[in-house]
């Protein structure tokens, strides 16, 4: 017999393989970790940037038509426009003149869709629901519309004149505001059970000082500005 045939032909040992077997899944084993550490980042960041958008858009249309209430168009009296009793801290209700001459009456809402349980913030603009200096609630619900979704919790608090603040002005108020200070809560649009993995609660304090205390896996972001009105106290 050809011994030297016989050793050229040998393979691995049982050893040599479970060597390699262990190698290969300890390089598999911090592949997986890597990838599992770069995908949650990656579902975090996504989350973080929906949220920043969402926020964003609501809080830049809110500033946009705060600064605007009360205007009265090019050489008129300004006739009684500007904020609306809104019987609610998460509604904005007021009035102005807008680019066609006419009188409108703007609102924001804070509400759950119809179509699916997700928090909104709605804007309505009307030229109806304006009636006897003030704005009509009743017809300005009838046409709520989405502005951005999962904004899960609004506040408006009114500046006065006289330094103090209100989240619920009366009739009284209305013409000594001169600044809202609005407070957004935005959330994701998915949970992740990497966030907050023991339920604790998180608190959100608004600028009017409401508490929003959650112990889910929701990420959330809180939005606080402040927006002069340019056209109030005329």
């Amino acid at each position: 017999m050809n011994h030297g045939n016989r050793c050229r032909q040998q393979g691995f040992t049982l050893v040599e393989v479970l060597i390699a077997l262990a190698l290969g899944g300890v390089v598999m084993a911090a592949v997986l970790i890597s990838f599992r550490g770069q995908h949650a980042t990656y579902i975090a960041q996504d989350h973080t940037v929906e949220m920043q958008q969402n926020i964003r858009v609501a809080m830049d249309m809110v500033s946009r038509d705060i600064r605007s209430a009360g205007f009265p168009g090019p050489g008129q009296a300004q006739q009684g426009l500007g904020f609306s009793v809104s019987n609610s801290t998460s509604r904005l209700v007021f009035s102005r003149v807008g680019d066609d001459g006419q009188v409108e009456c703007i609102m924001y809402d804070q509400y759950d869709s119809a179509s699916a349980q997700v928090p909104v913030l709605g804007r309505v603009r009307s030229n109806v629901a304006w009636s006897a200096g003030d704005c009509n609630l009743a017809s300005l619900h009838a046409g709520k519309r989405p502005l951005a979704e999962n904004i899960e919790e609004a506040e408006f608090l009114y500046l006065l004149t006289d330094g103090t603040a209100t989240t619920e002005p009366d009739a009284n108020d209305l013409d000594n505001i001169r600044a809202v200070v609005v407070s957004l809560l935005a959330r994701a649009g998915q949970p992740d059970p990497r966030f907050n993995p023991g339920g604790n609660d998180i608190e959100y304090i608004s600028a009017g000082g409401t508490v929003w205390s959650r112990d889910d896996n929701v990420r959330r972001r809180l939005l606080t500005q402040t927006i002069h009105g340019r056209n109030l106290g005329l």
